[in-house]
């Protein structure tokens, strides 16, 4: 059995003050189609043109490179976007955890820094057993020089700016470098780029998640419906300027714009009405 496809020539992400419209010039997107056996959707594998399967390597990279979109999306969604109680931004902090033991197995880097949070959530929230972070965590993999010994970066998006001395006296396994993310408008594209591509050689992270979100993020927002887009694109204040990139790939040429709102800003903020475009 198969949903109906359809087709469009534009879409629109939405993840914080940063709005990125896709134009698709020669050949239209096309979503909304699943394949389904048995209850369950079915993906073709990808194959080359001699229709064998595509190198375990070169399809990893591939899907780190879909990881990473994510991940830029789902920072841009939250960072500036939590307010403090005089109604203030957060600014975003950006930490790296690193062990100064040569821990390299994920489930044992994981279970501590679990714990750590478990702590930090206790101690920020006054003493209450609550999960109030909010904070996007990626795992690294340190150099050769220690030969893959685990790490990680994080993001906090409403961790208190007079934080640093819980961080440091909590976090008892190696060492913690911190920092604001005051200047920088993409914080997702900046973070992002902690996800190494060698990471795709290891098999450590092999059916399992490259990052670490708490729950309760504010979640992107992707619309593909073209009148939609095409609505809400012609709602966006012309103060707005937007930045131009275009690429040739599979879609053939695709026109990006992009359209940078102010700090801690959010569409819904700029439009109004835009609840009445999602769908």
């Amino acid at each position: 059995m198969r949903n109906s496809m359809k087709l469009t020539n534009r879409k629109i992400t939405i993840a914080g003050s940063i709005i990125k419209i896709n134009l698709y010039k020669d050949k239209p997107l096309s979503y909304g189609a699943t394949v389904f056996a048995h209850g369950k959707s079915i993906r073709k594998s990808v194959c080359d043109d001699k229709g064998n399967r595509i190198r375990k390597l070169e399809s990893k990279k591939r899907s780190l490179r879909r990881t990473r979109v994510t991940l830029i999306n789902l920072i841009n969604a939250n960072a500036c976007q939590w307010k403090n109680q005089a109604g203030d931004s957060y600014v975003p902090i950006f930490v790296t955890f690193t062990f100064k033991d040569d821990i390299k197995d994920i489930q044992e880097a994981n279970a501590k820094f679990s714990h750590f949070i478990r702590r930090l959530n206790y101690v920020i929230s006054g003493g209450c057993k609550k999960s109030i972070l909010k904070y996007v965590s990626v795992i690294e993999f340190q150099d050769l020089k220690r030969k893959g010994v685990i790490h990680f970066h994080t993001v906090f998006f409403n961790l208190p700016n007079n934080s640093a001395y819980f961080l440091s006296h909590l976090w008892a396994h190696g060492t913690i470098d911190q920092k604001e993310i005051k200047e920088i408008e993409n914080v997702g594209l900046y973070i992002s780029k902690t996800m190494s591509a060698g990471n795709a050689k290891d098999t450590r992270l092999d059916g399992k998640k490259r990052y670490i979100a708490s729950k309760g993020l504010l979640k992107p927002i992707e619309i593909r419906d073209q009148d939609n887009v095409k609505s809400i694109q012609s709602l966006i204040p012309k103060e707005y300027i937007p930045k131009f990139e275009s690429f040739d790939g599979f879609q053939g040429r695709v026109e990006i714009r992009h359209y940078m709102l102010d700090r801690g800003e959010a569409l819904s903020d700029v439009i109004p009405e835009l609840n009445e475009y999602i769908g």
